[in-house]
């Protein structure tokens, strides 16, 4: 049903009519206008509220802080093991190979090798 929507000539149509309509509206102030408001009144705030320095102190007094902390060994409801990571995959056994090996059958080794044709000194 959208696709018929987003796709019909008369929809677009209509859609362009009333954002002209009402960029017409906006631009000829139709009905535009501040309502009369009385002007402000000026008055006097409140008298500020200075708090004494002995209800300051009760405020971190060493009992209401020791309140506030936290048991260590209580449990923690945003504990959980779902999220930890898969434990890594088991080592492989090590490849047995040999500096010595590797370099006498490698193919530029094998073409140094003496042949029975060859003559030793």
């Amino acid at each position: 049903m959208l696709n018929f929507l987003e796709r019909s000539f008369w929809l677009s149509v209509l859609l362009l009519a009333g954002l002209a309509v009402l960029l017409a509206g906006t631009l000829a102030r139709l009905g535009g206008g501040l309502p009369p408001l009385r002007p402000l009144q000026p008055q006097t705030g409140a008298p500020p509220r200075f708090f004494s320095a002995d209800r300051a102190e009760d405020w971190f007094a060493a009992p209401l802080l020791a309140r506030l902390a936290i048991p260590t060994n209580t449990v923690n409801p945003f504990y959980t093991l779902y999220f930890q990571p898969p434990p890594p995959p088991p080592r492989r056994p090590p490849r047995r190979s040999s500096c010595s090996t590797r370099a006498a059958t490698s193919p530029r080794a094998r073409r140094n090798w003496p042949t029975s044709n060859s003559v030793m000194p």
